[in-house]
């Protein structure tokens, strides 16, 4: 959880077509309280819910996929909403970082002929250390929070809620 949210936070940076919706989808959940992300995931996820009706409508698939009833389908749902739920706030913190990057290593790297996968690893990554330190810690700090955290997300599904 420490690369991906680096590489996203690199990426929103850049202004390219359709950026904005990348960035409202993303920034979405670091503003949503834990029970309208756990009741809309699970209105996505469920039986008969968004992502099982076009599955089976578009006939990709005959029977509904188990996300939150079938036991490794749930782990991989609660990974996935884990991931979408935590990104945002690394991601911020990268691009306060990022915007501290003096502009003039940028420019140097590209004089010493450097592409922007180079760039990144000579300049973004050293200039990062202390934020990726930093987002490390809090990962594993997040990470004792898990089990709670998949308990309360569905738990009123198994309770019928």
């Amino acid at each position: 959880m420490t690369m991906l949210p680096l590489i996203l936070g690199v990426f929103v940076k850049e202004h390219v077509p359709g950026i904005g919706i990348f960035r409202t989808l993303f920034y979405l959940s670091a503003i949503s309280s834990l029970v309208v992300i756990a009741l809309a995931w699970s209105a996505i996820l469920k039986d008969n819910g968004l992502v099982n009706n076009f599955l089976v409508g578009s006939g990709v698939i005959n029977s509904p996929v188990p996300f939150l009833t079938g036991r490794w389908w749930l782990i991989i749902s609660s990974c996935l909403i884990t991931l979408w739920s935590g990104v945002p706030y690394y991601m911020l913190m990268y691009l306060t970082a990022l915007a501290n990057i003096d502009k003039l290593l940028y420019e140097a790297a590209v004089i010493d002929g450097a592409g922007a996968v180079k760039s990144f690893f000579t300049v973004t990554v050293p200039g990062m250390k202390i934020m990726m330190a930093l987002v490390s810690i809090l990962s594993m700090i997040g990470c004792r929070r898990l089990p709670l955290r998949h308990d309360r997300w569905f738990h009123h599904y198994r309770s019928g809620f």
